[in-house]
C-alpha cells in the first residue's frame, strides 16, 4: 500500500550522543541499525565516513539529541542528514528526543533571533523530511518546520510510573506546575485522573534563576505533591517551589520533568535539596540513575512511534492519556 514501507526499507541510524538509546529503539521497533563512522578533526569539525550500506530509497530514522553538548550534537546531526541526502535516502526522519534551542522560540526584544526557528530551518535544509521530538517546550515549534513534526507526549509514562510507585495513594496526589506556563500540562494529567492541581507564579530576573512569588492551588498539608515540568536545566526551577510546598505542609515532593539537561552542578543541587524527595526524568538526554534520580526509558515508546510512522498510522493515538 502507498505510504507503508516494507521492513527492509526502514532502518535506524544514530549520532554519537545517544547510541545506546538508538539501539534500544531499533530493538523495540524490530529494525536494523545502519552504522556510520563519525569522527572529529583536531579542530572539532565533524567528519562522517562509510555509511554502512545503501540507503537509496529507504526511510531512515536518525536518532540524536540536543542536550548537554548541544552545539556539537546539532552540527553532527546536520552533517549526518547531509550524508543521507547525498546517498539518495528516500526519506530522512530526524528523531530528536530533546529539541535543541527549544526555549528560544520567540523574541523578547526588538533585535533578537528566534533560534528555534533557525534550527528547524537548518534541519530541513540539511535533509530532514520529518522531525520527531518529545514534549516540545512550546506549541509554536512545529510551525517552524516545513514538513511533518511529531511531538510525542511523555505524560502517560509519568502517570504510569507514579501509579506504580505510589500505589493506592496516587489518587490523593496534588499535581503542581512550577509556573503558569506549564499549567496546560498539569491540567491534562489532573483532569484525566481526577486529581487536584495548582501552580506557582514564577519570574526569572536572569537565565537559570527563578523566583517564586505566589501559589494558587489546593491545600497540600499531608499530601504528596508532584511538581511537573518539561525540563530541569540548572535545577533552580524546582527548588523554590519544593521548599514552598514543604512550608505549606506537604508530606512529600516529587519533581517530574521530561528533559534532564542537568547543567553544571544541577545533580548535586537536587541531591542536596532537603525539600525535594525524588526526581523522575526520561532519558531524552542521557542521564545516570541514582540517589534521588529515577529514569524512565523512552525507547519502547519511540520504537512504537517509528513503526507507526513507517506504517502510515496515527502517532498521537500512542500517547493519549
Amino acid at each position: 500500500m502507498e505510504g507503508i514501507e516494507m521492513a527492509g526499507d526502514v532502518a535506524i541510524m544514530h549520532g554519537t550522543a545517544c547510541e545506546s538509546q538508538a539501539r534500544r529503539i531499533a530493538e523495540s521497533a524490530g529494525l536494523p541499525i545502519i552504522k556510520a563512522d563519525v569522527t572529529r578533526f583536531k579542530n572539532g569539525e565533524v567528519s562522517v565516513k562509510n555509511v554502512g550500506e545503501s540507503v537509496r530509497g529507504k526511510r531512515i530514522f536518525l536518532v540524536q539529541t540536543g542536550g548537554r553538548d548541544v552545539n556539537n550534537e546539532l552540527i553532527e546531526t546536520l552533517v549526518l542528514l547531509d550524508a543521507l541526502k547525498r546517498a539518495g535516502v528516500g526519506k530522512a526522519v530526524a528523531v530528536l528526543p530533546h529539541f535543541p534551542y527549544a526555549r528560544q522560540d520567540h523574541k523578547d526584544g526588538e533585535r533578537e533571533p528566534i533560534s528555534a526557528a533557525l534550527v528547524a530551518s537548518l534541519l530541513k535544509n540539511a535533509g530532514a523530511d520529518e522531525l520527531v521530538s518529545v514534549d516540545l517546550h512550546s506549541s509554536a515549534l512545529p510551525g517552524f518546520f516545513e514538513g511533518n513534526f511529531e511531538n510525542v507526549r511523555a505524560l502517560p509514562l509519568f502517570r504510569d510510573f507514579l501509579k506504580q510507585s505510589l500505589g493506592s495513594s496516587f489518587k490523593d496526589v496534588v499535581i503542581v506546575s512550577p509556573d503558569f506556563g506549564g499549567l496546560k500540562r498539569v491540567e491534562a494529567l489532573a483532569n484525566q485522573e481526577s486529581l487536584a492541581y495548582g501552580a506557582f507564579n514564577k519570574h526569572r530576573p536572569r537565565p537559570s534563576e527563578a523566583h517564586v512569588t505566589m501559589y494558587l492551588g489546593p491545600d497540600v498539608r499531608g499530601k504528596t505533591v508532584v511538581l511537573l515540568d518539561d525540563m530541569i536545566d540548572s535545577g533552580s526551577s524546582m527548588l523554590p517551589p519544593s521548599s514552598a510546598l514543604k512550608e505549606k505542609g506537604a508530606k512529600k515532593v516529587i519533581a517530574c520533568a521530561t528533559h534532564a539537561i542537568f547543567s553544571g552542578n544541577a545533580v548535586e543541587k537536587l541531591e542536596a535539596a532537603r525539600d525535594l524527595d525524588e526526581v523522575i526524568v526520561t532519558d531524552s538526554v542521557p542521564v545516570q540513575e541514582g540517589g534521588k534520580i529515577k529514569v524512565i526509558e523512552l525507547a519502547h515508546l519511540l520504537g512504537r512511534v517509528v513503526n507507526a510512522m513507517s506504517e502510515g498510522k496515527s502517532v498521537s493515538a500512542l500517547t493519549r492519556l
